[in-house]
């Protein structure tokens, strides 16, 4: 009577733990369709750049300095910033760009209407031009 019982209580834990795989081997790929570029060789890429808090991000935003800059926001595990990042590379060699971790740092409704890009689709991944006042949204 247990040796039925546990073959079906096999066939489903061997099921469920296929569906599992394919979903995660689903998700993998799908994520390479994006990039390539892994979380290590993002952290290389931005090397360069100079990393602020919550609090900085805030006065940043606000381009109450006279000389121009870049904002990258993003984090190792999302696909479209490590997608941008070999662009923050090259600009961090010739200008200034400052990095917001989202994963040390989430992205506040504060700081969200802050930033306040509506055209904006990937959502916690920007890279922005401040000069002046100004803002410019680099997709």
């Amino acid at each position: 009577m247990k040796n039925k019982l546990l073959i079906p209580i096999n066939f489903v834990f061997i099921l469920v733990f296929g569906i599992i795989i394919s979903i995660n081997y689903c998700r993998q790929q799908a994520e390479y369709k994006i990039t390539t570029i892994q979380p290590n060789e993002y952290r290389i890429n931005l090397q360069k750049t100079y990393p602020i808090n919550n609090v900085q991000l805030k006065a940043l935003m606000k381009g109450q300095f006279f000389q121009g800059y870049y904002i990258f926001i993003g984090c190792p595990t999302n696909p479209y910033s490590r997608k941008l990042s070999p662009v923050v590379k090259q600009l961090s060699r010739r200008q200034t760009v400052y990095y917001f971790n989202t994963t040390r740092y989430p992205l506040n409704s504060e700081l969200q209407k802050l930033i306040c890009d509506k055209n904006h689709s990937k959502k916690d991944t920007y890279l922005i031009q401040i000069h002046h006042d100004k803002r410019y949204f680099i997709k």
